[in-house]
């Protein structure tokens, strides 16, 4: 057999055995590549989460082995080398860093029925800023590719469960999926499966039609079972796009497990956990960014483009439902009260029942407001 014996000069041949080809090696020169650093994801490159980077002691007079940051974490969950300042509280400001995404991707809701695999980001909470928070309409928008809405429902409420009367329960969930069905609405809760969150879930299953966008925005430090949710450094695992997500277990106090029937989930972080409310400035932010990107024209004579339409729907709920459906109203958004479901609802149902209606007129627009009066406040008090 005739082959180019690498050894010999060039141009030239000989022959060499076939038994022998085995052993002839080529010898290449080591190329000197120039360092590579790891390819990041889209979400890597755009979104951030927030790590504890300083211990604070809380409360300072701990004598425990192993005592507790003010940031819900203890001192071993701590990177060994983190600094201890104990000069003020813990504030997530002064005492945490911003760090690449590392939680996001698929849902798998092991231990419940349903092949539904939602998707799920946790984010720093700084994206509450109203520029930082484009970038989560853009996660909306070209990753996660959902169908622009043309109304966006926020449901808001008690979180902990309670007792609504089946009827009037059977027609919430009704009224529900028809106001999505005849507007292609999103809806928006705080996510979790307790409350008025599951409600809203249970409605969803039940709707046999196309797929809705129910979109959950809780707090990460509150989930069960969030540690299941974090990418490993590792090669093989950093790939990793679906995650088991076991619900069986009762979740512990401050803690709450990822409702199934939602189709997608954001996590805000401050770097603490068990600390409820860490997502409220965070979801009126996304709720006004979508209001202000989803933009309609509805043929207003003067041809200027409105907001796209929002109602927020108040069931049960406590003082904080309150709050948020005074700072809905003050935003020029209707708030829609189910009376029947108890605690704040209720009360503002009542106080609506017993308030008197005046035309108001602000320049050119006349609208019709509702006042109070005197003799309830008294009865509030």
């Amino acid at each position: 057999m005739t082959k180019i014996d690498p050894g010999s000069k060039e141009g030239t041949e000989r022959v060499v055995p076939a038994d022998s080809l085995s052993t002839v090696k080529m010898r290449l020169p080591k190329l000197n590549r120039p360092h590579q650093r790891p390819v990041k994801t889209w979400i890597e490159e755009h979104l951030k989460v927030r790590e504890c980077s300083v211990f604070v002691k809380t409360p300072p007079n701990q004598e425990t082995q192993d005592p507790k940051c003010g940031c819900g974490y203890t001192r071993s969950q701590h990177p060994p080398d983190t600094p201890t300042d104990s000069s003020k509280s813990w504030d997530y400001n002064f005492h945490t860093k911003l760090i690449d995404c590392n939680s996001y991707g698929r849902l798998n809701f092991s231990d419940e029925d349903g092949n539904q695999q939602p998707q799920f980001v946790k984010v720093a909470v700084d994206y509450e800023d109203s520029e930082k928070v484009k970038t989560v309409i853009k996660l909306f928008e070209s990753r996660w590719s959902l169908p622009a809405p043309n109304l966006l429902i926020s449901v808001t409420g008690g979180a902990k469960d309670f007792h609504v009367l089946p009827e009037l329960l059977a027609e919430f969930k009704r009224g529900l999926m028809k106001a999505v069905k005849s507007t292609n609405a999103w809806v928006i809760t705080g996510g979790t499966n307790t409350g008025v969150m599951k409600l809203v879930g249970e409605a969803v299953r039940g709707y046999s039609g196309s797929n809705v966008t129910a979109i959950g925005i809780a707090s990460w430090g509150i989930i069960k079972n969030k540690e299941q949710l974090l990418r490993s450094s590792k090669k093989k695992e950093k790939k990793k796009l679906v995650f088991d997500y076991p619900t069986k277990a009762s979740p512990a106090a401050f803690e709450a497990y990822m409702d199934p029937n939602h189709s997608h989930f954001l996590l805000v972080d401050d770097g603490s956990q068990k600390k409820y409310g860490r997502e409220i400035a965070m979801r009126g932010a996304v709720e006004a960014a979508i209001c202000n990107h989803y933009q309609d024209n509805y043929n207003i004579p003067d041809g200027d483009m409105c907001r796209l339409p929002m109602i927020c729907i108040l069931v049960e709920g406590g003082p904080n439902s309150i709050s948020t459906c005074v700072a809905t109203i003050r935003n020029g958004n209707p708030v829609l009260v189910l009376q029947g479901s108890g605690r704040s609802a209720d009360i503002i149902a009542k106080a609506y029942s017993y308030s008197t209606c005046a035309v108001v007129y602000e320049g050119n627009r006349e609208t019709k407001q509702r006042t109070l009066p005197d003799e309830y406040w008294t009865m509030l008090k």
